[in-house]
């Protein structure tokens, strides 16, 4: 597991994310960037996870337009009626 310290710009719709194996760097950095991005438009958050993909798939709204979200929620959607035999919904 690893610790993944998340930055994203509401401005401009921009994120960066680094991974951090130790604990007390990953706290230490956490605390570093939320001070210097204190009165700014950047939202600062620490996650603790597998992989960056899961944390693509559980914090989309990071990573992803509206759009993007909906579209990803919509095909999972078809990928379960696939397999439960059912027909995928019907395009917009």
């Amino acid at each position: 597991m690893k610790y993944f310290l998340l930055d994203y710009d509401h401005d401009t719709r921009e994120v960066s994310v680094t991974p951090i194996t130790e604990r007390g760097e990953a706290l230490g950095a956490y605390s570093e960037r939320e001070r210097e991005a204190l009165g700014s438009s950047h939202e600062v958050v620490l996650f603790y996870g597998e992989s960056e993909d899961d944390l693509r798939r559980t914090h989309a709204r990071y990573f992803f337009d509206l759009a993007e979200m909906a579209e990803r929620v919509l095909d999972r959607f078809d990928e379960r009626a696939v397999r439960r035999g059912s027909q995928p919904s019907a395009p917009a």
